[in-house]
Formats: structure tokens, sequence, C-alpha cells
């Protein structure tokens, strides 16, 4: 059976402001409904009151690129989720997702970031 890698490139930047400090911060991607990688989070930055206490805590993503070899041709479901969680914290959202094609050989699909936690497909 013919097989395909697909690249998966985030440019630019993901974040997620949360409420607290949490323990887990990821970058995970699903192909065709399975977890396959992803990615802790690049940085962080808190954001504190005057007597020191946690307000929020930014996680920031960047530069993430996940190469799947060997996969089925045709087209497949991906989605790219952003999770965060632990200290009572449990946050997620759906950074993009969509469908994509696998040729022979490389297929590269490039998602935008844009400070904020949804990506924008640009190849």
């Amino acid at each position: 059976m013919p097989t395909g890698d697909l690249i998966i490139q985030v440019t630019d930047t993901l974040m997620m402001t949360v409420p607290g400090e949490a323990t887990s911060a990821r970058l995970s991607i699903i192909f065709d409904g399975r977890g396959i990688g992803g990615r802790g989070a690049s940085s962080l930055r808190k954001q504190q009151d005057e007597a020191g206490n946690i307000i929020n805590v930014t996680y920031f993503w960047k530069g993430v690129t996940v190469r799947l070899t060997n996969q089925p041709l045709g087209t497949h479901r991906i989605t790219v989720v952003l999770k965060v969680s632990g200290n009572g914290i449990s946050q997620s959202s759906t950074a993009w997702s969509g469908a994509v094609h696998i040729g022979e050989g490389s297929t590269t699909i490039i998602l935008k970031g844009g400070w904020g936690d949804k990506l924008t497909r640009v190849q």
C-alpha cells in the first residue's frame, strides 16, 4: 500500500491565557481521531497582583513542526488543539481543524498563528 508523509508547520505564535498556573500546557495534533503527538508550551508569562499572587498565566507556542511518516494516501482529518490543565484548571481550544490530502511523497500544510488561540491555513 503506497504511503506519504505529512508535515504540519505552525508559523508565528499561538497563545492561551488561563486564570492561574497550570501543570500542563500542550499543543496536540489529532489525526483521523487519534492523538499522534504534540508539544509543550515554548514559554509562559505570569501576571501578578500587587501582593504577588498570580492572576493569570499566558502560555506560548512558537515554531511547531510535526512530521507524520508513512501515512495512508488520501484525505484525512487533522485537528490542532491547545490544552492547559492542572491545579484546578482545565481549558482547551481547537486552534484549527480541517481536511488534508496526503499524496505520494511529502505533503506540507502551513498554519499561521496570530497572537491568539486560532490558526489559519496558508498552504
